[in-house]
């Protein structure tokens, strides 16, 4: 931080360009202060900036704000347009197509040009809720179904509990879940329930 601050003295005083415009706590932990006591110290000095009344923004140039912002927006720009990469993959019919969520970040970019980006988030959250109620409906939410005779679990059990669990076990019926559970899903579950009690005798 030192070499910096020194370094952007020199520009400034040189009428040179300063690269190094950002002092936050992310910034702050990528030049190597991990410690929170270095983060909790950027925070107390903005706390002491913004608490002391001093407008502030009358001494910062336009240009100098504008360019903070624009530095800002073209990274979440990047962030969103590369958010591929780390998102799971689809799919269909042996061919690999990107998350549909991307599409979804790309609709809200787009939206976000013409309309305002109140608008864009509410459009792309509206978009997410839909895509995860299809995904959620689509997919089964049960992976798998075994009787109780089949499956032993890691509790201790006395020699006459387990006896009744090997006469009775088929008696239990141990249905796996997987994914989220809500009110899409819940009719689903009754359906592979239902199919998997008929002709049984299931007890529990």
């Amino acid at each position: 931080l030192t070499t910096v601050g020194v370094s952007s003295v020199l520009l400034g005083f040189t009428g040179g360009t300063l690269t190094f415009h950002t002092f936050t706590s992310i910034q702050l932990r990528l030049d190597g202060g991990t410690h929170r006591i270095s983060v909790f110290c950027v925070a107390l000095f903005v706390f002491g900036a913004l608490a002391s009344g001093v407008p502030f923004g009358h001494y910062i140039p336009k240009w100098f704000l504008s360019g903070l912002f624009m530095n800002t927006a073209f990274h979440f720009l990047k962030g969103a347009l590369l958010s591929y990469q780390s998102l799971p993959k689809v799919y269909w019919r042996g061919h690999t197509f990107i998350s549909l969520q991307y599409m979804v970040t790309l609709l809200a970019i787009v939206t976000s040009i013409f309309f305002s980006p109140a608008d864009a988030i509410f459009f792309g959250l509206i978009l997410s809720v839909i895509l995860f109620l299809v995904q959620s409906a689509r997919a089964s939410p049960v992976i798998n179904v075994l009787t109780g005779n089949r499956v032993v679990s890691r509790t201790k059990r006395p020699f006459w509990e387990m006896q009744v669990l090997r006469a009775q076990g088929h008696r239990i019926l141990l249905l796996y879940l997987q994914g989220q559970l809500f009110f899409g899903s819940a009719q689903r579950l009754n359906a592979v329930l239902s199919a998997a009690i008929a002709g049984k005798d299931v007890r529990y």
